[in-house]
């Protein structure tokens, strides 16, 4: 496995590059999701997208505590909160089983949409489309639960 940040050390280029789940915010600074955002554009053919997917940061930091519905399988359940904290976002996940219960608790990067818009161009991404959701569902900044970002190289 490599790091987001290793992507330049590919010697291909892509047609489309995904990044879903809230992983990019997963990355230690802004400063490195400006990076990653810089060398995916790099790595794009002329024409290609760029697509991903986070938490509205936003509505998070109005809200100033979010929690996603708790998955719920047979023999156990996870718990994830959001809670902001100046620069930074703390995510504490609980996971509960029959014989167990384990918390957890990292810092993410809260990438809001002032932020999101910013990098792109920075990264010479001119074109680009914000949606709550893949169905291509109007984003709506303080009610919106997901952010969906098409980047597209021109």
């Amino acid at each position: 496995t490599k790091n987001m940040l290793d992507i330049s050390t590919l010697k291909q280029s892509f047609d489309c590059i995904l990044c879903f789940g809230n992983t990019i915010v997963h990355l230690e600074s802004l400063d490195h999701i400006r990076r990653l955002i810089s060398m995916i554009y790099q790595q794009l053919n002329q024409g290609g997208c760029f697509l991903f997917q986070i938490i509205n940061y936003d509505r998070i930091y109005a809200l100033k505590d979010f929690c996603l519905p708790t998955i719920k399988g047979t023999n156990a359940s996870l718990e994830r909160r959001y809670k902001p904290k100046k620069e930074k976002i703390i995510f504490k996940t609980t996971l509960r089983t029959a014989n167990n219960t384990t918390h957890n608790e990292v810092e993410l990067i809260p990438l809001r949409l002032n932020d999101i818009e910013k990098l792109l161009k920075e990264a010479g991404f001119d074109s680009y489309s914000i949606y709550e959701n893949f169905r291509t569902k109007p984003f709506l900044v303080f009610e919106s639960v997901r952010v969906v970002v098409k980047a597209m190289k021109r």
